[in-house]
């Protein structure tokens, strides 16, 4: 989410061979393995009131470099999202790094600028009922309002296509409303979202659960307005580099 800028990537990764997972996956003591050519494969589903909306998305480390931050210089690695059209990595490279306290964002590099801020994005390890404070970052170099993310679980299910995954889950309201994203949707794939038409009613009762495993990284989330699930990412097929 964090200096040379490094032209957007030309490899596709749609063509990358999958891992399925294994009973004998290894825990280690990160809550995200970071490591280049490390990436993870998703089903993202999509629930309206008049039906549903199914896409997959993936998850790259599409390298590292080191940024002088604070008086420090620091390894880093390229946090990419792949466009799932081209299937080469979005120009957006965001920076993260772990640390003692868990899952650290430096910032992001995006195709014209640079933003560099440090931001706990995910802490670990953490107890049931811990939580912290932070901020979300977006590509268009804009910080949010605070957040504040609880730990509600570290050994609860979460379903995926392949297995039933033990999560760590952290929980956030969401402090910003996503009309846009749900108007685009809804005119995209003809979907129908009856808190479109209250903004009022988008402010509140908007949920994140986030799930993931250490060592084999985020799981998804389940993403609700007023108790109802309007989208769920949920991982299919992975790959983790060995002793990492």
């Amino acid at each position: 989410m964090l200096l040379i800028f490094l032209s957007c990537q030309k490899e596709n990764y749609h063509k990358l061979p999958m891992r399925s997972f294994t009973e004998d996956d290894d825990p280690k003591d990160v809550i995200v393995p970071l490591a280049a050519g490390n990436y993870w494969v998703y089903i993202d589903s999509i629930f309206s009131m008049n039906g549903f909306y199914v896409d997959t998305s993936r998850l790259v480390i599409t390298g590292s470099t080191k940024i002088y931050f604070e008086n420090q210089i620091l390894d880093v690695f390229f946090w990419n999202w792949i466009d799932p059209e081209t299937g080469a990595p979005q120009c957006s490279k965001w920076l993260n790094r772990n640390e003692l306290e868990g899952l650290w964002d430096y910032g992001v590099i995006g195709k014209t600028d640079t933003l560099l801020a440090k931001v706990l994005e995910i802490m670990y390890p953490i107890t049931i009922g811990q939580s912290w404070k932070t901020v979300m970052l977006y590509e268009n170099f804009t910080i949010s309002d605070t957040i504040e993310l609880t730990c509600i679980g570290t050994d609860l299910p979460f379903f995926t296509p392949k297995k039933v995954l033990n999560c760590y889950v952290y929980h956030y309201n969401v402090p910003l409303h996503l009309k846009k994203d749900f108007n685009k949707l809804s005119s995209t794939h003809s979907l129908t979202f009856p808190f479109l038409k209250s903004d009022r009613a988008q402010m509140d009762g908007h949920e994140m659960f986030l799930y993931f495993v250490p060592n084999l990284g985020f799981a998804g989330y389940i993403e609700t307005i007023h108790g109802f699930p309007v989208w769920k990412k949920a991982l299919l097929d992975y790959f983790i580099h060995p002793n990492e």
